[in-house]
């Protein structure tokens, strides 16, 4: 292995943790550095390609510079993993979610993409959904038409509040518990919340779809830059300003949805606060619920912005993410909350 080889390796793996560590002590909004924090674990996977080479150099092999060189590249990727394990070994392992004492609420949420979503999938998904709730966000007319019409889904899910359009701000949800209020914001962001009776005992349930952050490439190249959350970090405040309305009540309440933020970002900590994330309670392995449509076709997200959380005593028992593909780049979100 070549000495230039140990360099690079050892630069990247240093940056990438400095970058990392900055990015934890002083977190930032926007720019680069927003960015590289939303990328933070491929920056850490592309360290990976140095590791094999530098475990099978030979020391004899060259001098003792080069020799040199390879321990620095060494120590470099055992801090890199070490950093990795700190920074996402919570969201990777949890704890088992321990003893239920009270009843549980299942909740399924799924982007299905403003009309991409194959409508067959999208109908058998909802019959066979072994879940109470179910929040669909970016419904189209061409999915809600189907599932009003469905007999199967009727009975699983008499009540029903479905809001479809033809832009990405459509929103539904599906209940097989009385809903004894309900309320909807159109847009900044689509939100549909309802008030469900569980018998005797109420649950508030919110479905969310802040809209995503935007950036531009680095001029001709395809490499993204500007990082700008701004439109974004405003919804997310304004339907925290619902969600603590609804808390304030002291019932219990789900929030579920696409909300477009990473949990490594600034803006996650205003819509997480003092709600439990199902992922990070009870979830394993990453979560991750989004690929680009060139990766549709994989069974696996790259990205977890759809999340599942629990308020007012409200507490995870378990997580699933379920990525096959079926037309929609986002993947299906199922939880069960255990309640107070």
């Amino acid at each position: 292995m070549r000495v230039w080889f140990c360099v690079a390796g050892s630069a990247w793996a240093i940056a990438v943790v400095a970058v990392s560590i900055i990015t934890v002590i002083a977190p930032q909004r926007d720019g680069w550095l927003a960015l590289a924090e939303v990328g933070m674990p491929f920056l850490f996977v592309s360290v990976l390609p140095f590791v094999l080479p530098a475990l099978l150099s030979v020391p004899s092999a060259a001098g003792r510079h080069a020799r040199g060189w390879r321990a620095v590249l060494r120590v470099s990727l055992v801090i890199a993993v070490a950093v990795a394990v700190i920074r996402f070994g919570p969201v990777w392992f949890s704890m088992p979610p321990g003893d239920v004492t009270g009843a549980t609420v299942g909740v399924t949420s799924w982007n299905l993409e403003t009309g991409q979503a194959d409508p067959t999938a999208v109908v058998q998904e909802i019959r066979d959904a072994s879940t109470g709730v179910v929040g669909l966000v970016e419904l189209a007319r061409r999915d809600a038409d189907p599932i009003r019409a469905d007999a199967q889904i009727r009975a699983r899910f008499p009540y029903q509040l479905l809001f479809p359009r033809d832009d990405s701000l459509g929103m539904g949800l599906l209940s097989s518990y009385p809903i004894v209020e309900s309320g909807r914001i159109a847009d900044d962001p689509p939100v549909v919340w309802a008030r469900l009776d569980l018998g005797g005992q109420m649950l508030h349930v919110v479905v969310a779809h802040p809209l995503p952050a935007s950036w531009h490439n680095l001029g001709p190249l395809p490499i993204p830059m500007d990082y700008d959350p701004t439109i974004r970090d405003g919804q997310i405040r304004t339907l925290r300003r619902t969600v603590d309305l609804l808390l304030a009540g002291g019932q219990p309440l789900i929030l579920a949805g696409d909300f477009n933020v990473t949990d490594r970002e600034p803006a996650y900590a205003d819509l997480a606060a003092g709600l439990r994330d199902a992922q990070l309670d009870v979830g394993l392995g990453p979560g991750s619920t989004w690929r680009p449509d060139e990766m549709k076709w994989l069974p696996l997200g790259i990205v977890r912005i759809d999340m599942a959380f629990g308020g007012n005593g409200v507490r995870p028992v378990s997580m699933t993410v379920d990525c096959t593909p079926r037309g929609s780049d986002h993947c299906l979100v199922r939880a069960s909350m255990a309640l107070p």
